[in-house]
């Protein structure tokens, strides 16, 4: 037998135990199981324990606790249950409120899911295909502070086009939509359930409830046919789609008056936050209102977060057009931050390519032309400086957490361009490739000059794929600790009952 044939011996092998574990178990009793081992780790464990017997204490349940169990590996897993089909034969049912089955269960996914995770990686590209391996639990390394995560979301997507384009295609207002979602968010802290009727009960029209489920639910049936569709790709299973990011409402029965249970309170939150992206994405005139409103708050934080002698400015006219966003400089407007900030989210061909250089080349232009604006803008507007300015190309989502070859690639690729456009070296300054969070992070506790510096390291080989406020932290011990931006005051600016729901 060759080796690509033992190979696939043991994913049979594999599949057939866990085909065996699952099959008998009923989709709500895993929703259920989920439900409550998110709620031991979000410090609810009370109320988990109503539904699962867990081994104290709780902080072995926390990331690098013994008993820690990957929320992607249950999500994973609930995936798998819903895609299975008839297959595997039953020889006894799991108990999952008790702790050793679920152990049981998820090691068995586990060990399905380590010999099938390199599947379609060719041997000598296990460097190229490194990023992917980060992809099942990219949502949960981008974090749910709630309040943060929603107002960031609703400012941007929640503007006037982004309302038009939702209303257009699912026939329910989006604040309405958003209402409807966050009451079941919050109906679900000490239960993973919550019926039609309690829902009514908080003054909730009973036709907006279904209105807002069909669009981020289903019952258990059709969540199986669709999540069948949408993971037919030939991919190891750890890269297909999740069924239960998009649809993280699950309706028990066919009739709208059954309960709805919710395995995780952290996917419909973002859900309903950064995943309302989907759902206007198809409008053009709301896609691009979605990146002036990127850019609008990314001015926000710079003013929130400045200092006394700082000067916070927006795109300027230039010799060749528009100059890049923004510029964050000292009071003489002779040193600091050109900004450009990117809005495009990291596409799923991306994240699951095993080779997405080779596969998705294109893809990553637009973060090349980010950092060759900022190059340009230097060239038209500092040219003659000699001061420090430096760079920061400043996404929603982080693009380049991706490691040294990537970040080399990427500069590779935006120094062509500047040669094309006859940018000369001395205007090729450092430039930063930042996610949202972590450029947050970097405001609240460092003061320009840090970042700056920061920022220069950011192009040594040694950090590449780095995140900033980590590159920083090696080298600085001052931290400022300055008061943190209230996104309630952006949410509720697009979302008019947001006030209304905090007093």
């Amino acid at each position: 037998m060759t080796s690509d044939g033992i190979y696939r011996e043991k994913i049979k092998y594999w599949e057939a135990k866990l085909w065996d574990l699952l099959k008998p178990i009923d989709m709500k009793s895993l929703v259920i199981m989920s439900w409550a081992l998110e709620a031991i780790r979000s410090d609810r464990a009370e109320a988990a324990g109503r539904y699962l017997d867990f081994p104290e204490p709780v902080e072995d349940h926390k990331i690098i606790g013994r008993y820690y169990i990957p929320p992607w590996s249950v999500d994973a897993l609930l995936n798998e249950k819903l895609t299975m089909g008839d297959r595997g034969k039953s020889e006894k049912l799991l108990n999952l409120k008790v702790w050793r089955a679920v152990a049981k269960l998820m090691n068995t996914y586990s060990g399905l899911d380590n010999v099938d995770g390199q599947i379609d990686a060719e041997p000598d590209g296990i460097i190229a295909a490194m990023p992917r391996l980060f992809w099942p639990q990219y949502d949960w390394q981008l974090g749910f502070n709630n309040v943060t995560r929603l107002g960031r979301a609703w400012f941007v997507y929640g503007n006037s086009a982004g309302k038009l384009a939702f209303e257009e295609k699912y026939g329910i207002e989006l604040e309405v939509f958003l209402k409807v979602s966050f009451f079941i968010y919050g109906a679900v802290v000490f239960n993973p359930a919550v019926s039609l009727k309690a829902l009514e009960g908080v003054g909730l029209i009973r036709d907006d409830i279904i209105k807002t489920i069909n669009i981020i639910g289903a019952p258990f049936d059709r969540q199986v046919q669709y999540a069948i569709d949408i993971r037919s790709d030939n991919i190891p299973r750890s890269f297909k789609r999740s069924i239960l990011k998009e649809r993280p409402v699950c309706i028990d029965g066919k009739i709208y008056s059954e309960r709805l249970y919710i395995p995780s309170r952290d996917m419909l939150l973002k859900r309903i936050s950064d995943g309302l992206y989907y759902d206007i994405v198809h409008n053009p005139d709301a896609r691009r209102a979605s990146g002036e409103y990127f850019e609008k708050l990314c001015f926000k934080l710079l003013k929130h977060y400045s200092g006394k002698s700082d000067s916070v400015s927006e795109e300027k006219d230039t010799s060749y057009g528009k100059s890049a966003d923004l510029f964050w400089m000292n009071d003489r407007e002779t040193s600091g931050v050109i900004v450009e900030c990117k809005i495009r989210r990291l596409p799923h061909r991306v994240l699951t390519s095993p080779n997405p250089w080779k596969e998705c080349q294109d893809d990553f232009d637009d973060v090349v032309k980010g950092v060759v604006q900022i190059w340009r803008t230097h060239h038209a507007l500092f040219k003659d400086s000699t001061d420090k300015i430096v760079g920061l190309v400043w996404q929603y989502e982080s693009w380049t957490l991706m490691g040294n070859s990537f970040i080399r690639r990427l500069f590779s690729m935006a120094n062509t361009k500047a040669d094309n456009l006859r940018i000369p070296e001395s205007s090729r300054i450092p430039v930063a490739l930042v996610g949202h969070p972590d450029f947050e992070t970097c405001l609240r506790l460092y003061d320009r000059e840090t970042i700056i510096k920061g920022i220069e390291l950011s192009m040594d080989d040694e950090f590449h794929g780095f995140m900033l406020h980590t590159i920083i932290e090696k080298f600085s011990e001052k931290k400022e600790h300055r008061e943190g931006f209230d996104y309630s005051e952006v949410a509720s600016e697009s979302i008019g009952w947001w006030n209304d729901k905090l007093e």
